[in-house]
Order: C-alpha cells, then structure tokens, then sequence
C-alpha cells in the first residue's frame, strides 16, 4: 500500500506515491492538514466553529459532514485506505499510525535532537548529524505557503502560529547542523548549510554570521566580506538596523588576516620582514560572542578611557585561546601588546607579572 504523502513545510502537496491528490475544496484540503498537523480527536463542534465561523450552527455543522464526506472519498479513492477516525463521541481525527508521511514530523523529531550534548559517542553523533540534514533538506519554505482562507479568521490565525513555529524549529536546526559541519572541519557543507539557512531566513543576522564564519575557515575572507555587506544591506533595508558588535568583530578579524596576508606577500618579494601568513586562526565556533566583547572594549579604550576586562571560567573551557585571538587581533590592527602573567605559587612579588624577562 503506497503511503499518504503530506509536505505542508513551503507549498502544501499530499501525494500517493508519483500522483498528487486533488480536493475538491479549500475547506476540504485545510481540514486533513488542519488534522494532520494537530494529531489527536477533535469535536465537530470546534472544527465547525473553525472553518465556518459566520454560519449557524446547523450551517456549519451541515458543511463540515460534506468536508468529511468528501475528504475520505478523496483519501479512499486515492489511496486505498479510510485514514479518518471518528471517535464514540463523533470526534474526527487523521490516522497517523497508518501509512501517512508527514514533513513536520521530520523537523520536530530533528530540532529535538538539537538538544544533543557534544560529548555524544561518535555513533550517535553521526546519526544525530544524518537527521538534521535530512529535515533541513525537507523543508522547502514557511508552513502552508501561499495558502491561506480568508472567511476562516481562527484558522488564519492558527496558520500564523504554526508558521512562527515551525520558524523557530527549522532556525534551531540549520544552527546546529552548520555548527557541528564546522567543528567537524566539513567546511563545504557548512557553506552550503548556512546558505540554505540565510535562503529561508534573510532576515536572520545568526544565519548571516554562520555563512560568514563558514567562508572564513575555509579560507575564502573575500567571500567571507562579500557575505558580511549582504548582511548588513538586507538588515538594514528589511529592518533598519545594523550588524551586531559580534557580526562587526568577525568583519574586523576577517580584515586583519587579510592585511596580514598581504603584508606577508609583500615581504616575500622584497625580502623584508613581515608578519607571518595566518596570524589570526581560523574562528572558533562557539566564541564569537565573546570574541566581540573584547573588540568593543578595544574600541572603546582607543575612543574613550582606559578599559579593564575579566575573562573568567572554569578551566579547560577555552579563555587562553581566546585571549591569545584577541591580542594576535590587536597586534594586527596596530596596538603595542605588553603581557605578563602571575600564578598562585609566586603569589606576592611586588609587579611581578611585569618583571618576568
């Protein structure tokens, strides 16, 4: 038996096997997806009140048995199989425990596997890696686009719902993918994920810094700047702001590699000494936030008054590195770097940090 098809994420179809299933009415149609996205037993009372909201009772009531009468002739004819369920209480229902493929269950099962602790076994992290790609390759624009009824008020309403979540669900998920596509060094995919993402979410500064880290570790800071002036031209013309302090300190780090790299060229020709190629790393996912803070603290210095700054945490989550960025970043917009270094067992020593050769 040929399962019943629903792809309700970007323009709805419903498909049995290769043939696309035709209603005979809006109404109809919105009823299994209505069903279908839902789960669960609904009173007709409620679905009467949903889908013909400004007829009588006796009206609305009368419509939605033709709905009903329609629609499982529609699935019957089509499929071979009944699919509603009506309850003892004539509470009307879709059979998802039948052969129905639904696209939605593919996001959510994925966006739940976001909450994925990185130390997973390597097994499972594969497996968590596969389904996100395979729900990010199902979902193919907003829920319901372009579908809409407009005598249906509630229903309408409903769709926004469902599409602000189903939103937030498929964001979680392109932002986990690519995020672990760049910390497995699969560099291509990361591109090729956060450009999907920045596709279905213009407007998403997160999905537009993702793109942006992706082309930088693999090395490609033109694209990587290219990307950066696309950002802030759609953020600006669809929301009137501008790029974060985080988004701004990746384009400051992006352009220091690049004058470091030229200055590099440079003294490979003319036999001078010069900074070597790479100063700055590539970025590290998972500290570009912070990474941002330190930038503005260093503007602020340059434009205001002296600065001090804590980096603080438990040990092992990355603060040297940070650091070291962070100075290897100033060294190269031209700041005079003075470091020390004090420990617990030389406690005591009057500036001791600053006298150590």
């Amino acid at each position: 038996m040929e399962p019943l098809i629903l792809r309700l994420l970007g323009r709805p179809e419903v498909s049995c096997g290769e043939r696309f299933l035709r209603f005979r009415s809006r109404k109809e149609f919105a009823l299994l997806v209505y069903l279908a996205s839902e789960g669960g037993m609904h009173p007709r009372e409620k679905l009467a009140a949903l889908f013909w909201p400004e007829s009588r009772e006796e009206s609305s009531r009368a419509a939605l048995r033709n709905a009903i009468h329609g629609l499982r002739k529609t699935l019957q004819t089509s499929t071979g199989e009944d699919h509603l369920r009506v309850g003892r209480d004539s509470a009307i229902g879709l059979d998802l425990a039948s052969s129905v493929e639904l696209d939605l269950d593919l996001l959510r099962e994925a966006s739940d596997a976001t909450r994925l602790p990185a130390e997973a076994p390597g097994g499972e992290f594969r497996s968590v890696l596969e389904e996100l790609r395979v729900a990010a390759a199902v979902y193919r624009g907003e829920f319901l686009e372009g579908f809409s009824l407009d005598d249906a008020p509630d229903f309408e309403y409903w769709v926004e719902l469902e599409r602000e979540g189903w939103r937030r669900r498929v964001e979680a998920v392109f932002d986990r993918l690519s995020g672990l596509e760049l910390e497995t060094g699969e560099m291509e995919a990361a591109i090729t994920t956060a450009g999907h993402w920045t596709q279905h979410a213009p407007l998403s500064e997160a999905a537009h810094l993702r793109l942006m880290e992706a082309l930088f570790a693999a090395g490609d800071g033109a694209a990587a700047l290219r990307a950066f002036e696309a950002c802030r031209r759609t953020l600006g013309e669809g929301l009137g702001v501008e790029p974060s302090a985080e988004t701004e300190a990746l384009v400051a780090r992006i352009r220091a590699e690049a004058r470091s790299t030229l200055q590099h060229a440079r003294s490979r020709t003319t036999g001078t000494a010069g900074p070597a190629r790479g100063v700055l790393e590539v970025p590290f996912v998972g500290r570009s936030e912070e990474f941002g803070v330190l930038v503005a603290e260093y503007y602020s210095a340059r434009t205001e008054s002296a600065r001090a700054v804590a980096v603080v945490g438990e040990a092992g989550i990355g603060k040297t590195r940070l650091v070291e960025q962070f100075l290897r970043w100033a060294r190269a917009e031209g700041a005079d770097v003075i470091r020390g270094a004090a420990f617990e067992a030389t406690g005591g020593l009057p500036y001791g940090p600053w006298s150590a050769p």
